[in-house]
């Protein structure tokens, strides 16, 4: 609806443009438009990082971690997904799990997933029975 609303009184954004020509919006071009200063993507993923804060606060009180490591494509647009997050952890979350859990970036990108599998397979494949 935000979003509608902000393409409705004419700011510019990069994704609508991509939308006029056709193309299909991925989390890549987001993450590129974000990085190039489109208003519009930011607010998409602002609004993305507070309810995956919200999602992480519930884990976070039920789990109390010590680390929670956020990876992926939209982390490209590092610095305001995370500090979005991270805000919405601290505001959902109760007091003490949420001052003692630290947010860090996978320093994998978009790899974490690959290598995550293929250790896996590594290790089935050098188990001892």
């Amino acid at each position: 609806k935000e979003i509608q609303k902000l393409l409705n009184e004419g700011v510019k954004s990069i994704i609508a443009d991509e939308l006029e020509r056709g193309k299909r919006i991925t989390l890549r071009m987001i993450t590129e438009a974000v990085l190039r200063g489109d208003k519009v993507a930011s607010k998409l993923v602002c609004d993305t990082g507070v309810h995956l804060g919200v999602g992480i606060s519930n884990v976070v009180n039920l789990l109390n971690p010590e680390l929670i490591i956020l990876g992926g494509t939209l982390v490209g647009a590092r610095k305001i997904l995370t500090e979005t997050i991270v805000n919405s952890i601290r505001t959902h979350c109760l007091p003490k799990p949420s001052s003692e859990v630290r947010v860090e970036v996978s320093k994998l990108g978009d790899n974490a997933g690959v290598l995550g599998a293929s250790t896996l397979i590594t290790r089935k494949f050098f188990e001892v029975s």
